[in-house]
C-alpha cells in the first residue's frame, strides 16, 4: 500500500466513525417503549462495528506515522522527515491565515482610521507563502505517492 492509499483509507475510517457515531447517538434514546428492545439490539451490533473501525483508525495511524517518521525529504539541502515536512507545512498554512487576516482586516476598516501596516510588504510576505506552501506541498505528495508503507 502507498502511504497516499493509507491516508486515504484513514479519512474514510474516520468518515465512518462520525457517520456511526451520529446513528448510534439517534438510537441512544427512545420515546416508545416498543422501540426500546430492536434499539438496545441495534446498538450492540453498531458498538461492535464502532470499536472494529477505532482498531482500523488506529492500525492505520501508527503505519501512517511510522511512515511518514522514516521518510524523508530535501529541504534547501536539508534531510527532513517527511512527518517533520508536514508539520512545517501546517505551520506555514497558519501563518498564511494569519496574514491574510491582516489584510481583510485592514480592507474591513479601511474607511474608520488610518492605516498602520505596509500592505505591499504583507502582500508580498503572502505571495512568498503561497509559493513556498504550494512548493513544499508538492515535495510532500511526491513522497506520499511514492513510498510504500507495510
Amino acid at each position: 500500500m502507498l502511504l497516499a492509499e493509507g491516508l486515504i483509507e484513514r479519512d474514510y475510517v474516520v468518515e465512518s466513525i462520525e457517520s456511526l457515531s451520529n446513528t448510534i447517538k439517534n438510537l441512544l434514546i427512545v420515546y416508545d417503549q416498543s422501540n426500546e428492545k430492536l434499539n438496545k439490539e441495534k446498538l450492540r451490533g453498531l458498538f461492535k462495528k464502532l470499536e472494529g473501525l477505532y482498531m482500523k483508525y488506529q492500525q492505520l495511524s501508527i503505519m501512517i506515522s511510522r511512515a511518514q517518521a522514516l521518510t524523508t525529504i530535501s529541504i534547501n539541502e536539508t534531510e527532513i522527515s517527511l512527518k517533520d515536512a508536514v508539520i512545517i507545512k501546517d505551520i506555514m498554512d497558519n501563518k498564511l491565515k494569519c496574514f491574510t487576516s491582516f489584510l481583510d482586516e485592514v480592507r474591513k476598516e479601511k474607511s474608520d482610521g488610518f492605516i498602520c501596516i505596509d500592505i505591499d510588504d504583507i502582500e508580498k510576505r503572502i505571495d512568498m507563502l503561497k509559493v513556498d506552501i504550494k512548493t513544499l506541498d508538492v515535495k510532500i505528495q511526491t513522497k506520499v505517492w511514492n513510498t510504500e508503507v507495510k
